[in-house]
């Protein structure tokens, strides 16, 4: 089976015939015993196989249907750790992301497995990929020490991202918050004018508070998004391909 992102489209027969002008450093195959034709055969066998694509955006809850079409079973068959209720051991380094956004996604669980070894040895916690529905107070922030942000277009003005780091602006103060820019088409904010706009977003606005009134809350909701975008490209961001 194979499992696709929801944008996935397989190559048509045009682009099969013309493999070897479509594709460069065809070459290459040949150290590892492949030719053209190889390739060609491999392509269109592919087209034959179940495919699976992924629901956009993707959501935890998508795991369970994920595995039981790969094991054959129903989604109630499969039973999975909720990470929500796994606030009894917490976790000291938080990775967030775009959820909205597949791929960039796949690069925070991706970072997650390189990291996990590096980590242990250095008796740090984690790390742990946040779903949206998620918030950072409920998995121990107190023990929360590192909050990793994969930077990607946009991902600054998503309502999760926006949610995580005023949560983490009240609850996790003394935590140490590192961008690292995963996306080649991310912008850094460096001017007044890219704080102010991402600090009036939407959903920056949209921040609703019980206790205050619209115009108060959404008036404290961005001057907190703005202190907190500001004090975190305050130095160079990791870049991570």
């Amino acid at each position: 089976m194979m499992v696709a992102l929801p944008d996935f489209h397989f190559p048509d027969a045009m682009f099969v015939d013309a493999l070897e002008n479509m594709v460069v450093e065809m070459d290459e195959l040949a150290a590892y015993g492949l030719s053209v034709a190889d390739l060609r055969e491999a392509l269109v066998k592919l087209r034959d196989r179940k495919t699976m694509f992924l629901p956009n955006p993707f959501q935890s809850s998508d795991v369970a249907t994920i595995v039981g079409q790969l094991c054959d079973r129903s989604p109630a068959e499969v039973k999975l750790q909720d990470s929500v209720d796994s606030d009894s051991w917490g976790s000291s380094c938080l990775l967030l992301a775009d959820h909205e956004d597949i791929e960039a996604l796949a690069t925070c669980h991706v970072l997650r497995n390189w990291m996990f070894p590096h980590l242990l040895q250095k008796l740090i916690h984690g790390p742990v990929v946040l779903s949206p529905a998620e918030r950072i107070m409920e998995l121990g922030y107190e023990r929360t020490k590192y909050l990793l942000i994969v930077c990607t277009k946009g991902c600054f003005e998503s309502i999760s991202m926006v949610r995580w780091l005023i949560q983490a602006y009240h609850f996790a103060q003394h935590c140490r918050i590192v961008p690292i820019i995963a996306d080649e088409e991310f912008y850094v904010p460096g001017a007044a004018a890219d704080f102010h706009n991402l600090a009036h977003s939407p959903n920056v606005l949209s921040m609703e508070s019980k206790t205050e009134s619209d115009s108060v809350a959404s008036n404290s909701s961005s001057l907190t998004y703005h202190a907190v975008i500001k004090a975190l490209f305050s130095q160079i961001a990791s870049r991570f391909s």
